[in-house]
């Protein structure tokens, strides 16, 4: 009996060190691909075809191709992977790490870039 709980108790512990070690890599890569993407980003964000928005996403503003689409997509999405694993440290929600991280970027941000109220305001940072 002790035997099968010492053996089920090593089980769990690898586990959890693997997720540890997958989520890790998860987040790496997603930083990568935001480190990766920071130019086409950029370029979308002077052009004023994307802002930030409150919730520390990127928001479109005009009409995008089908690229530029997937681009602010896959960005979205690295961003969000990065907030729930912020929100699961801290205990917070999503929604709040990713609105911490909104506020940042707001006050990153470079002259001219649109950023987007929780209102739904836009604004370009003077």
């Amino acid at each position: 009996m002790k035997r099968t709980f010492f053996n089920y108790l090593i089980v769990l512990i690898a586990g959890s060190l693997l997720a540890a070690v997958a989520q890790a890599s998860a987040v790496s890569d997603a930083q990568d691909r935001i480190l990766a993407r920071t130019p086409q980003i950029d370029s979308l964000k002077t052009s004023g075809a994307v802002g930030e928005d409150s919730n520390g996403y990127l928001a479109v503003r005009t009409e995008l191709s089908g690229r530029q689409n997937a681009l602010v997509e896959s960005e979205n999405k690295d961003r969000k992977l990065l907030y729930e694993v912020a929100a699961n440290r801290t205990g917070q929600s999503v929604e709040d790490a990713g609105k911490q991280r909104g506020l940042q970027n707001f006050t990153r941000a470079h002259k001219g870039v649109w950023l987007k109220k929780a209102n739904g305001e836009w604004y370009q940072k003077e």
